[in-house]
């Protein structure tokens, strides 16, 4: 349950001008993790992050720059963009920042280093041609590994040139 303290800090912030939530302190943290190609990133960059804030409110998040490989969504999640492909075996070091935050009183950007990962004998394949914007189940690729039996379904369609190649 809130306090009273809680709720008249809340009611400060949304209602009294001059005060924002880019005034409230939040402590940005340096994370570390290891990715494989293929399978699903679950990890949250602000999950270990210090937000300060006197309501259940996430600031949103972004990279500092466009980096290919991962990508960030506002909440902090990752996942892997179509290009990941040629980040495997580097690690990368990526920097987040939150949107609105005031220097001065908080540390808003931290580093992320990414070790990505590949499955000995296995590639991604991209499925460009079956994703589906804005849609959870879409496929953005399958991973493919040798000597392994995979079945792949999909809806042909006479507009794609389809090219399978197996090195």
């Amino acid at each position: 349950m809130k306090s009273r303290f809680t709720n008249f800090i809340f009611v400060a912030l949304a209602f009294f001008p001059g005060i924002s939530f880019a005034q409230l302190p939040i402590k940005a943290v340096d994370d570390s993790l290891t990715v494989i190609l293929g399978q699903a990133i679950v990890f949250n960059v602000t999950d270990n992050d210090s937000l300060n804030l006197p309501v259940p409110f996430q600031p949103d998040v972004a990279w500092v720059d466009i980096y290919p490989c991962i990508g960030l969504a506002a909440d902090g999640s990752l996942s892997f963009l179509p290009d990941a492909n040629i980040c495997a075996g580097e690690t990368l070091k990526y920097t987040y920042r939150y949107a609105n935050c005031n220097d001065s009183i908080s540390k808003c950007a931290a580093d992320v280093k990414i070790d990505v990962k590949r499955i000995v004998n296995c590639s991604l394949i991209r499925m460009d041609d079956f994703i589906v914007t804005d849609s959870v189940d879409s496929p953005q690729c399958a991973n493919v590994c040798e000597n392994s039996g995979a079945t792949f379904w999909a809806t042909y369609n006479t507009n794609s040139t389809y090219t399978w190649s197996v090195a």
